[in-house]
């Protein structure tokens, strides 16, 4: 049902975004990246250490408006590993909750919409199953709550 993105293929959908703030390289291929940034460790599956770096990077100068930026996409980046992380574990509802932090980051990027929908759709049909469950159960109440769900 969910395809796996590797590090560099979400980093990719937030490509624009990164581009923004000077981490283009992320997205390709170019093995010049800086192993202490956020960008390279993103890269490689280092979610919680690129975000760490980041919000340390912007902590020590505030002002800096691409520190911030750095520190909204690793944050993005981080929710969304987090949130397929809990998906695969099927805790779904708590999945959505990184989604939707993700998308307030990064409100552009179709890949939190891609997952939003199917975590959305995997609970509806989860839902469905459990009503139906409940009906040939004669659970006939639970069942309509179900539905209505």
């Amino acid at each position: 049902m969910f395809r796996m993105l590797r590090p560099a293929r979400l980093c990719t959908v937030l490509a624009p975004a990164l581009a923004l703030v000077g981490l283009a390289a992320c997205a390709s291929n170019e093995p010049r990246l800086d192993p202490e940034s956020p960008a390279y460790l993103v890269r490689h599956g280092e979610f919680d250490e690129a975000l760490s770096r980041a919000r340390k990077a912007y902590q020590e100068n505030p002002d800096d408006k691409r520190a911030l930026k750095v520190y909204v996409i690793a944050a993005a980046i981080n929710n969304m590993h987090r949130g397929r992380e809990l998906t695969f574990s099927d805790r779904d509802e708590e999945a959505m909750d990184y989604f939707w932090r993700a998308k307030s980051l990064a409100p552009n990027a179709p890949e939190v919409d891609h997952w939003i929908q199917k975590t959305n759709e995997k609970i509806a049909e989860r839902r469905l199953d459990e009503a139906t469950d409940a009906l040939v159960k004669s659970e006939l109440e639970l069942a309509l709550e179900l539905y209505r769900d």
